[in-house]
């Protein structure tokens, strides 16, 4: 198993997946992107990133689908779901389902990095000597 030490983005929306590596790439953060929950877990099958970053509306398997199964995975990286549909019981079912935090899009920069560093924290924190 090989612990990436980047961010992982999964959202079916390129231009979304576009700004939120543009803007960690402005951090210096370091971001792997995938279109589908596929190729996202082909790659999970031998990486752990810092950080998943995972849109909740997808075509084929949906953002709630995809926290039930990772969350079945060993070492499984911390989640902040991201959705334009973010009512109560959206939002519910995402940290009902692991994700640590939810944020509405279009998400606000700062809130989304405010986010991610307090992730990336906790898991410096974590992380074993």
């Amino acid at each position: 198993m090989v612990f990436d030490d980047l961010v992982v983005v999964l959202d079916d929306c390129a231009i979304a997946r576009i700004l939120v590596e543009y803007l960690l790439g402005t951090e210096g953060i370091a971001t792997r992107c995938f279109e589908t929950p596929a190729e996202f877990f082909e790659y999970m099958k031998g990486h752990r990133p810092l950080c998943i970053i995972l849109d909740i509306n997808m075509p084929e398997m949906n953002g709630i689908q995809v926290l039930a199964a990772l969350s079945e995975m060993d070492g499984a990286a911390p989640v902040i779901a991201v959705s334009a549909e973010s009512n109560m019981t959206i939002i519910r079912a995402a940290i009902d389902c692991g994700a640590r935090t939810f944020i509405p899009k279009p998400f606000d920069p700062e809130r989304l990095l405010r986010n991610i560093r307090e992730v990336l924290a906790l898991s410096a924190i974590a992380a074993p000597a």
